[in-house]
């Protein structure tokens, strides 16, 4: 990569800087991958070198939704994120083809939640549509 540069997507979790029940070792362990997807972002960029990082959210029919069900829909069938949707992988996919395309050519350095914008809802009000 040194001689061609190229694009490297780390996968992370939208909450490394929250505090999360049974889950230390988690937050821990993507809080080092964020930074290090920051660090190496700015001593990889001269060599053309991006860095960036996905933070999926609530997505269907993975170990995460079977454990915390509850948790990400409040108990009812609608999760508490603000578009109010459960996401698929292919949802992550293409968000990591996309870092990885010419279109994001000066995006690095940046751990990018997809997740319905749940990670940014710090009351959880559930407002639904006004």
């Amino acid at each position: 990569m040194r001689d061609h540069g190229g694009t490297i997507v780390n996968i992370s979790a939208p909450f490394e800087a929250k505090g999360i029940a049974m889950q230390a070792h988690v937050g821990a362990a993507k809080a080092g991958v964020d930074s290090l997807t920051r660090t190496c972002a700015v001593e990889w960029g001269p060599y053309g070198i991006r860095v960036n990082a996905v933070a999926p959210g609530a997505i269907g029919d993975t170990e995460g939704m079977r454990r915390f069900s509850a948790s990400v829909t409040g108990g009812d069938e609608r999760p508490k994120n603000p578009l109010g949707m459960i996401g698929h992988g292919a949802d992550i996919g293409m968000f990591v083809l996309f870092l990885c395309t010419p279109a994001a050519r000066l995006v690095s350095g940046q751990v990018v939640a997809v997740d319905g914008a749940g990670a940014t809802d710090q009351l959880k009000l559930g407002l639904g549509r006004m």
